[in-house]
């Protein structure tokens, strides 16, 4: 009887040691204390299994941020022991592996992640893609009909499945595809558009010229659009009509210079962070047709590297730029659906949504900035003001307190809480 109490003494004097380590997020110590007391099925057990997966998760995510894949996923193979039936954990592993371009480990986890949520739309795609990427397309293609089986509205779904056979050259499946997202939504540009490249694969010029004329009249600055349609109207023999296109392009400007623009192709694709030296130009003296030009290098880039998160996210920075807002908005969301765990789209995904008074949205994405382990100011400050115009003040009022705890000096954090107590 006193060995028994001496043990469950010892384990509780553990446990709490494992919590103070929490707190002081020092999560590998935490970790590996909870770990030691998760193997029973009292309460304490059942909380160090809880508390183990959080602090792998945890550190699983700071090495996402640190580009460490090979760490993370260890990490997080550390928190599914504990938390097996975590979707998000599963998800975290197959990005991992995504990155590290082991596509049968990256199928393997999205596997699992779509058995546990097997009518959601996006981990079925992440798991087709995965096995493309793996060399096993029959096996991509039939995932993705195993999903529209069981959700046949899935329209994302049916996008992909119409990429990926045309892709195979098997233009017939791909259209049949493609038009079934556009009986429903017909303004879909770029399902328009790869509708029409299918049509023109197949000498259906008159049908892809139609599709094409949609696109540019939704979307009439983008310049790929634009010039698809120059080459159906002259492949019908329509050249009269080419001037009526409406391009950003200044009629002074000197001839564009191929082999320039293919070297910012490189240079963007290889280092995408180079868009934001434009981004922070002055707009004193800055010339605007700069951001068409380079809204269309960054596309070139992505026709290149389609998966590609960060050129999703510096494409929605530069379309915010532009003043192009739910294009920003659209590309960000790409960009966080590919890679979930993007700390800087999630954050500008929120100020987007405030911007378009679309709070709730906003809120969302912010939450889980912080359900990642993240502690900004500014997202404490964006997520007070976005519960502050729903009417939430008491929630408010916490989150611009937490701004200010982080940076005293947050001026406009101050001046939110003083006008919630006004």
């Amino acid at each position: 009887m006193g060995l028994e109490r001496i043990t469950h003494q010892h384990r509780k004097e553990r446990y709490r040691q494992a919590m103070r380590a929490f707190d002081g997020r020092d999560y590998s110590l935490a970790g590996e204390r909870f770990a030691e007391l998760a193997g029973d099925s009292d309460l304490v057990g059942h909380l160090s299994r809880y508390y183990a997966a959080e602090c792998f998760l945890r550190l699983g995510l700071e090495c996402m941020t640190q580009s460490d894949y090979g760490s993370a996923a260890g990490a997080f193979h550390l928190a599914i022991k504990f938390n097996p039936r975590s979707d998000s954990l599963c998800r975290y592993l197959a990005c991992c592996f995504a990155r590290l371009q082991q596509y049968d480990r990256a199928a393997h986890h999205s596997d699992r992640e779509v058995s546990l949520s097997p009518d959601a739309e996006a981990p079925r795609i992440r798991l087709a893609l995965a096995q493309w990427r793996d060399g096993q397309p029959e096996r991509a293609l039939q995932t993705l009909r195993e999903g529209l089986a069981l959700q046949p509205d899935q329209s994302n779904c049916q996008f992909q499945l119409g990429v990926l056979h045309a892709a195979r050259e098997e233009y017939a499946d791909a259209l049949a595809a493609f038009n079934s997202v556009l009986q429903q939504q017909p303004e879909q540009v770029d399902v328009l558009l790869h509708a029409a490249l299918c049509y023109g694969a197949t000498q259906q010029a008159d049908r892809a010229e139609q599709l094409l004329t949609t696109a540019q009249r939704l979307r009439p600055q983008d310049a790929r659009i634009a010039l698809y349609l120059a080459l159906a109207r002259q492949a019908l023999d329509q050249p009269a009509v080419l001037p009526t296109l409406r391009l950003s392009v200044p009629t002074a400007s000197p001839a564009v210079d191929i082999a320039a623009v293919e070297e910012l192709t490189e240079l963007v694709s290889n280092e995408p962070e180079v868009v934001d030296a434009f981004i922070h130009l002055p707009p004193e003296g800055t010339d605007e047709n700069i951001y068409e030009l380079l809204a269309a290098v960054v596309e070139r880039a992505m026709n290149h590297q389609p998966y590609r998160a960060e050129l999703y996210f510096h494409q929605a920075r530069l379309y915010a730029r532009m003043g192009r807002t739910e294009q920003a908005i659209a590309s960000c969301e790409k960009a966080v659906e590919i890679d979930p765990q993007m700390v800087q789209a999630l954050i500008t995904l929120g100020k987007l949504y405030r911007e378009t008074d679309r709070n709730a949205d906003a809120t969302q994405r912010l939450e889980q900035v912080l359900a990642m382990g993240y502690q900004y100011a500014d997202v404490y400050f964006h997520l007070g003001c976005a519960y502050r115009d729903q009417g939430q003040t008491e929630r408010a009022r916490r989150f611009l307190e937490a701004a200010l705890r982080v940076n005293s000096r947050y001026t406009a954090a101050q001046e939110a809480l003083q006008t919630l107590a006004a």
